[in-house]
C-alpha cells in the first residue's frame, strides 16, 4: 500500500481518541506503566556508572552514548523522587517515545485502530522492553533512535512532509551511529544508500542531509567538554581527536575481547543464535515471533509472487516495479535492521546471544513487521473496514501476544523496583574501615560505589578502585588524590608481562593502611598474606591491613579454626551473610548477587589451600548452603559442588550436576571444561569430552584453562595435531 501523497495518512478510526492520535495515547499509557515499576535508584551491572555520569555530566564507558548523558542530567532537575528514579524516568520516556513512533508508522498505512491498540499494549509487556524502560540504562535511548530513523525514512511519508521527516531520520541515525555499535552497522549503510539514490532522483531532502549529519555529529563534542572538567566518571579521558575516536569506537573494549571473538566457531555461533531466539521468545512470545517472521518473509517476497501471477495470466504490463509498494520498501528496512541485529548478537557482541542489549531493536522492528503483515491479511479482500473476520481474529491475536509476554515479564517489577543494588553498595561501605583502599571486582559493586560517591557523596575517605581496571591510564581526577595516584602509578609501572597479578602486587606494595577486597581471589592472585586475627570477613567483603601484621600467615596457609568454624564444616561467615540479607533480597535477580558473592568467597578461601581435603569439605558445605538457602539453580554453586563431589570420588554425581548447569546455561565455558575433564577419564566418553573442550575454547578462547583441558584430552587421544593447535591457541593471548 502507498501512503497519503500529501501527509500522514490515517485509517478507519486511526485519527485517535478525542482528537489525540492513538500513538500519543499509547505512548502515555506505556510511560505510566513503566513508571510504576521504575527503579528507585541505580540498577545492577553498569547502571550505577551511567547514573553517576548523568548526575555530574561525566563520560561513561565506551562508546559513551554521546547525547544521552545530557538528557540524564536534565532529568535530575525534576522536582520529585530520588536522583536515580528521575534518571530512570528518562529511560521510560525514551521507551514510550519509541512505542509512539512505532504506532505512528502503522497509522500512516491506515491500520485499524483496534490492531494499533493490540500492538501498542503488547510491546510494553516484553521483558527486554520493560526492563530497559524502568532502569538507568542506554538502550531505551537506542530504541528511540531506531524508531525515529524508521519514522523519518518511512516510504509512506507524503511528499509535503518528506523533507522534515527525512531530516529527523538522518539526525536520529547519526546520533545512533556515534553511540551504538550495532546501530552503526544497521543504520549508517541504509541511510547512506537512501541518500545516494534520492540525490540522483533530485529529492530536496538530500541537499539538507549533510547539514543534518553535521548537526547530529555535534553530540560527540559532549565527550571532550565533559572530560575537560575533570569529572570522576571520565573513562578514557577523551580530550584529543584520537582519544575521542577510540572512545566512540570502543577500541579498548574491542581489543580486550579480540581473542575471544576471533576464536569463535560454528558451534559457538549456533549456541549464541539459540540464546538470541530464546530471548526473542521471551520478549515477543512464540506467536509474536512466528507472525513477525512470516510477515517479513511474505512482505519481502510479495512483489515476486505478484509478478509470477501476472505473468501466468499473460499480463503484458507485468513488471516487478509495478508490484513494489511502500509496505515492501519499509519491509526492506525492517529486514535489513533485523538481519544486522541478529548477526551482531550472534557473532559480534562479546556478551553472547543471551545479552539483552540487541533484543530491543529486534522487538521494535518485529512489531512493525507484525502490524504490516496482519493489516494486509485483514484487508486482503480490498475492503477498508475491519469486517467480521477481523473482529474475531484480533481478540485471539491479543491473547496470543499479550499472555505469553506478560507471564514472562510480570515478576520483573520486583527486580526493577528493588532498593537492593543501593543497599548492597551501602552495606559494603558501612563495613569498610576508615581511609581504606577498596578493590572491587564486579560491575555491580564498581558502578554502585561510583554512584554512591557522586550522587550521595558517600565515604570520600575510601579509595574505591575496580581491580580489573588497574591497567587503564589514570585520569586527572584520579591523580588529584595523592593516595589514589600512588597506587595507580604503581600499577602502571608494573611489569606488563606479569599481567593482573603483577599490577596487584605493585598496588599492595605501594599501599599502607586498611584494605577491603570484594573478591578473595584478588587477594590470592596478588599473593597477599592472610591476617590470622580477623579471619576472612563476610561476603561480599574481605578486610585486612597493609603491610600485613606480623602474625599474618603466608599465602597458602590454612587459617586457624577460631572465628571461622571447625575445619571441614560450613564457615559461619556464609550463614552470617544470609542472615544479614534475609528479607532484603526479594527478587531472584537480587538473591543471585548474594549467591555470586558467597561463591566467590568460597573460591577465594579454597584457593589458598587447594590440596587440603578440609578445604574441599568446607567448599562442598558452602556450595550446598548457597543452593539450599539462596538460589537452587545458581550455576557457580552447582559447578563448585560438582567439583567437590568429583574430588571425593562421586564422579557420576559431578557429571549430573554439571549437565544440569548446561541445560539452562549452555554457554558457560567453566561447566563445559569441567564436564570434559570428568568424561575424559573413561575411554568410552573421550569423544564427547573432546567435543565439549572444543566448544569451550570456541566460547572463551581467552581462557587458558579451556585450552589446557583441550591439550590434555588431545594427548589422551594421541592427536598431536590437535595438541599443537591448542598450544598455539593457549599462547596467543589466553589468560
Amino acid at each position: 500500500m502507498d501512503g497519503d501523497p500529501e501527509g500522514e495518512g490515517e485509517g478507519e478510526g486511526a485519527g485517535g481518541v478525542l482528537g489525540v492520535p492513538h500513538g500519543l495515547w499509547l505512548g502515555w499509557i506505556c510511560f505510566l506503566f513503566l513508571v510504576v515499576g521504575a527503579s528507585p535508584a541505580h540498577f545492577w551491572l553498569d547502571s550505577g556508572e551511567i547514573a553517576a555520569a548523568g548526575a555530574e555530566l561525566g563520560v561513561m564507558h565506551p562508546t559513551g552514548a554521546p547525547g544521552y548523558v545530557p538528557l540524564l542530567h536534565l532529568a535530575t532537575a525534576l522536582p520529585f523522587g530520588s536522583l536515580g528514579f528521575r534518571m530512570a524516568l528518562c529511560s521510560s520516556a525514551c521507551m514510550a517515545g519509541a512505542l509512539a513512533l512505532t504506532i505512528s508508522i502503522l497509522a500512516r498505512r491506515r491500520v485499524h485502530w483496534a490492531l494499533l491498540w493490540v500492538i501498542g499494549l503488547w510491546l510494553p509487556l516484553g521483558l527486554t522492553f520493560v526492563r530497559h524502560g524502568r532502569v538507568v540504562e542506554i538502550y531505551a535511548f537506542a530504541g528511540l533512535l531506531v524508531m525515529a530513523t524508521l519514522w523519518g525514512f518511512d516510504p509512506a511519508v507524503g511528499q509535503a512532509r518528506r523533507v522534515s521527516r527525512r531530516c529527523v531520520g538522518v539526525l536520529a541515525a547519526v546520533v545512533a551511529a556515534w553511540g551504538f555499535g550495532d546501530l552503526r552497522l544497521a543504520l549508517a549503510p541504509a541511510v547512506a544508500l537512501a541518500w545516494v539514490l534520492d540525490w540522483r532522483r533530485g529529492e530536496p531532502w538530500a541537499r539538507w542531509a549533510p547539514l543534518c549529519v553535521a548537526l547530529g555529529s555535534a553530540v560527540v563534542v559532549s565527550l571532550p567538554l565533559a572530560a575537560t572538567r575533570g569529572p570522576m566518571t571520565d573513562w578514557g579521558h577523551p580530550e584529543s581527536l584520537a582519544a575521542i575516536w577510540d572512545h566512540v569506537q570502543a577500541t579498548a573494549i574491542r581489543e580486550s575481547f579480540a581473542v575471544k571473538l576471533h576464536g569463535m566457531g560454528l558451534r559457538a555461533y549456533a549456541l549464541h543464535a539459540r540464546a538470541s531466539l530464546g530471548r526473542l521468545l521471551e520478549d515477543l512470545g512464540p506467536f509474536g515471533v512466528l507472525i513477525a517472521l512470516a510477515a517479513v518473509s511474505f512482505g519481502l517476497s510479495r512483489p515476486l509472487s505478484a509478478l509470477a501471477r501476472a505473468r501466468a495470466t499473460k499480463d503484458p504490463e507485468a513488471k516487478l516495479s509495478r508490484f513494489v509498494d511502500d509496505d515492501h520498501r519499509l519491509m526492506r528496512w525492517l529486514g535489513w535492521i533485523a538481519a544486522v541485529e541478529l548477526v551482531y548478537a550472534v557473532a559480534i557482541n562479546p556478551m553472547g546471544g543471551r545479552d539483552r542489549q540487541t533484543g530491543l531493536a529486534l522487538g521494535l522492528v518485529a512489531a512493525v513487521a507484525l502490524g504490516l503483515g496482519v493489516h494486509r491479511w485483514l484487508i486482503r479482500d480490498g475492503r477498508a473496514r475491519l469486517g467480521a473476520r477481523g473482529w474475531v481474529a484480533l481478540p485471539l491475536l491479543a491473547c496470543a501476544l499479550w499472555i505469553p509476554a506478560g507471564l514472562v515479564s510480570a515478576s520483573d517489577i520486583a527486580l526493577t523496583r528493588s532498593w537492593a543494588p543501593h543497599e548492597w553498595t551501602h552495606e559494603v561501605l558501612a563495613r569498610t574501615p576508615q581511609g581504606a583502599l577498596l578493590l572491587s571486582q564486579s560491575d555491580d559493586l564498581s558502578a554502585g560505589l561510583l554512584a554512591a560517591r557522586i550522587i550521595e557523596g558517600a565515604r570520600p575517605d575510601v579509595i574505591a578502585q575496580p581491580a580489573q581496571h588497574l591497567y587503564r591510564e589514570p585520569t586527572p581526577w584520579q591523580l588529584r588524590e595523592p593516595r589514589r595516584a600512588r597506587i595507580l602509578r604503581a600499577a602502571r609501572g608494573a611489569d606488563p608481562a606479569r599481567g593482573d597479578a603483577g599490577r596487584l602486587v605493585a598496588v599492595f606494595e605501594a599501599w599502607e593502611g586498611p584494605l577491603a577486597i570484594e573478591s578473595p581471589a584478588t587477594m590470592v592472585l596478588g599473593g597477599l598474606a592472610v591476617p590470622s586475627r580477623d579471619g576472612w570477613g563476610e561476603p561480599p567483603l574481605w578486610v585486612g591491613e597493609l603491610p600485613p601484621p606480623r602474625d599474618a600467615l603466608p599465602p597458602g596457609a590454612r587459617l586457624p579454626s577460631q572465628g571461622s568454624g571447625r575445619a571441614g564444616e560450613l564457615p559461619p561467615e556464609l550463614r552470617a551473610a544470609v542472615e544479614r540479607w534475609h528479607g532484603r533480597l526479594e527478587a531472584r535477580g537480587d538473591r543471585r548477587r548474594l549467591a555470586d558473592a558467597m561463591c566467590l568467597w568460597i573460591q577465594g578461601r579454597f584457593a589458598f589451600a587447594p590440596d587440603s581435603p578440609l578445604r574441599w569439605l568446607e567448599a562442598e558445605a558452602g556450595y550446598r548452603f548457597v543452593l539450599d538457602e539462596v538460589d537452587a539453580e545458581h550455576p557457580r554453586a552447582l559447578i563448585g559442588l560438582a567439583a567437590a563431589r568429583d574430588r571425593f570420588g562421586a564422579t557420576d554425581e559431578a557429571i549430573a550436576l554439571t549437565r544440569r548447569v548446561l541445560e539452562f546455561d549452555p554457554e558457560r565455558s567453566t561447566a563445559l571444561t569441567n564436564l570434559a575433564l570428568y568424561l575424559s577419564r573413561e575411554p568410552a566418553s573421550l569423544g564427547e569430552a573432546r567435543e565439549l573442550a572444543e566448544l569451550a575454547v570456541e566460547l572463551d578462547a581467552d581462557k587458558r584453562v579451556a585450552w589446557n583441558r583441550l591439550i590434555q584430552i588431545c594427548q589422551a587421544q594421541g592427536d598431536q595435531a590437535c595438541v599443537t593447535r591448542a598450544e598455539a591457541g593457549a599462547s596467543a593471548g589466553a589468560s
